[in-house]
């Protein structure tokens, strides 16, 4: 699957989950941001950055800080996610704790996309199941 394919389908998650899309799919020039959503609420704004390779991609803290430095103040969100179709690195996690921002790994993406679990439950996943998902 090409990377702009897996944004198109997170975005699309986010839709069937009953977010409103306002951006779906990044590029160059993005600025972080691939997917901007806001949440049924109609007032929490999620800024998400989705991260494509193989089931063995591991994300590292570069990215997620990349992700941070423009989430909020660029892109004005609410909640902070991070979308990859494999795994995190150890100081991915720890970054991404200690600055707010949910992260999305291989297992809960399958629980998302797979198994029907909408986004609102993802994010209210806590920090020891996400912790099981970093490298």
């Amino acid at each position: 699957m090409h990377h702009s394919t897996f944004e198109l389908l997170t975005a699309r998650l986010a839709r069937r989950d009953g977010f409103t899309i306002e951006r779906a799919g990044g590029g160059a020039g993005d600025l972080g941001a691939d997917v901007i959503a806001v949440a049924p609420d109609g007032k929490t704004r999620v800024v998400i950055q989705c991260k494509h390779g193989t089931a063995k991609t591991t994300v590292g803290s570069p990215a997620i800080q990349r992700l941070n430095g423009t989430a909020r103040p660029v892109h004005r969100g609410d909640r902070v996610l991070a979308v990859t179709n494999g795994t995190y690195s150890i100081p991915a996690f720890k970054f991404a704790s200690s600055q707010s921002i949910d992260l999305v790994a291989r297992p809960i993406l399958e629980r998302w996309a797979t198994w029907g679990t909408p986004l609102s439950e993802i994010l209210k996943l806590d920090d020891k199941e996400n912790a099981r998902n970093a490298a």
